[in-house]
């Protein structure tokens, strides 16, 4: 089985891909030998979105620190690990639709700036392998989202958590508390995923939810796949797309206790950023996209 896990970063989330990195040392370790992992990661420093020439810290700063860290995920098999710099505007965006392969089996999306437990990749690659659907996605347990929309993929075990609490916990000492939980893989009847530390069919990414070709930059492909997951269930096709969540594997934001006031606000105070909405292009026309593709789904045009 080939897994491609996949990872943008802006300079100011080095401290978190850090964290990150060690843990995904840690999770080597518990990798059946037949899950190859394939590692995409750059390091976005586009000139497009920072004013380099008027910021208080240079481009080599984050260069030598990205650089740094690659000996932590060198156990994966590394296909891309470079720094995009230029003038051309780069975002995930053009980083997912860049990674699409015809040789893997699914996708890990990653934020960097979330805690997980050594044993969740193992577990989610696993589990991935025992779904048989075309197209799918499989999620972790969230702790409790801020909202009830997120009820469907948080666990049960904090459900009295009040809504304005969701931010609030240490996410070490949830790892410990949810190390040696019994882990199961339920069906859930919504559609709710944030691509933080999302498993995707390889037909979900390479046929279902295409990124649009015009679009670039950051933008929000979640939404646009989960309203068209939607739509398209409504539709009388003999496929769904259905998802899945891995119970009794946590993952929670590292940008809470013991890091209340995170490493983004250290790092942007030193950066001038130009005055760019990268989603506000593709946010206006998000309906219409929408639209454009269900009619091509609709077609056959899949």
């Amino acid at each position: 089985m080939k897994v491609k896990m996949i990872c943008h970063l802006m300079p100011w989330e080095l401290d978190y891909a850090l964290l990150t990195f060690v843990k995904l040392k840690k999770s080597y370790e518990y990798l059946p030998k037949d899950i190859e992992i394939i590692f995409d990661c750059v390091l976005n420093l586009s000139n497009s979105i920072i004013d380099w020439k008027n910021s208080r810290i240079e481009k080599k700063h984050f260069i030598d620190k990205f650089y740094s860290l690659k000996n932590l995920v060198s156990c994966f098999n590394i296909n891309r690990y470079e720094v995009i710099d230029g003038d051309k505007l780069y975002g995930h965006l053009n980083l997912q639709k860049e990674c699409i392969s015809d040789d893997v089996d699914g996708y890990i999306y990653m934020c960097p700036d979330q805690n997980f437990d050594e044993t969740l990749i193992a577990y989610m690659c696993k589990a991935a392998k025992t779904i048989n659907d075309k197209y799918f996605i499989l999620t972790s347990e969230i702790y409790k989202g801020w909202d009830s929309s997120w009820n469907p993929i948080s666990s049960d075990k904090y459900k009295d958590v009040s809504y304005d609490d969701c931010g609030q916990e240490c996410p070490y000492k949830l790892e410990y508390e949810n190390f040696y939980n019994d882990v199961s893989v339920k069906k859930i009847s919504e559609i709710k995923f944030a691509g933080w530390f999302d498993y995707y069919s390889k037909d979900f990414i390479n046929e279902f939810a295409k990124i649009p070709d015009d679009w670039n930059g950051y933008g929000p492909w979640d939404f646009y796949s989960m309203v068209l997951s939607y739509n398209f269930n409504k539709l009388n096709f003999k496929e769904k797309i259905h998802q899945y969540v891995l119970t009794g594997k946590i993952i929670y934001p590292i940008e809470s206790k013991p890091y209340p006031d995170g490493f983004k606000k250290y790092y942007k105070d030193l950066l001038e950023m130009k005055n760019l909405n990268q989603r506000l292009d593709i946010e206006n026309k998000i309906s219409e996209t929408i639209k454009k593709r269900i009619l091509e789904i609709n077609s056959g045009n899949l």
